[in-house]
């Protein structure tokens, strides 16, 4: 991901396209599947970032304030929207149907969004920005999910 010369980082500009398109799925007949692919997409152009950042071992202020606004993006979206539908399920008379469809949807995000904090924790602590790194361990182990650091690698499990 190149700089942008007017100082905005390019993700930005497809968290804002990513919101779009799911609030627009989501509108139009509720199409699940179109939502979540849409976050989906996000967070390959993430990794693109996150790839990049490991590959020449160095990342701006900037890529990572975008890296950071992205990650705060997909966590707040997904949390309110699957949020709010765990309130109106249990008065939706396709509950199951709509239930049936997510669980599969939200158990794949679950996992991305999982590795995802894990690579954001090991810049944390690769930047020995402890605090972060400890506070991201100790908010998943709340969630159930263990970390383990390894010579080969940070693995997790859920608990």
């Amino acid at each position: 991901y190149e700089e942008n010369l007017g100082g905005v980082h390019p993700l930005y500009e497809v968290v804002k396209d990513t919101e779009e398109k799911f609030f627009k799925a989501l509108s139009e007949d509720f199409k699940t599947q179109e939502a979540l692919a849409s976050y989906m997409n996000l967070i390959s152009e993430m990794n693109k970032l996150r790839n990049q950042a490991f590959k020449e071992k160095k990342i701006s202020s900037q890529a990572l304030e975008a890296y950071g606004y992205a990650v705060n993006s997909v966590k707040n979206t997904l949390r309110n929207i699957f949020g709010l539908l765990e309130d109106v399920l249990p008065r939706c008379p396709v509950k199951e149907v709509v239930k049936k469809e997510l669980e599969p949807a939200s158990a794949v995000l679950d996992e991305e969004l999982i590795n995802l904090l894990v690579e954001v924790r090991q810049m944390a602590r690769e930047k020995k920005l402890f605090d972060i790194a400890d506070k991201i361990r100790d908010r998943l182990k709340e969630k159930g999910i263990i970390l383990e650091d390894t010579p080969f690698g940070t693995k997790w499990k859920k608990v």
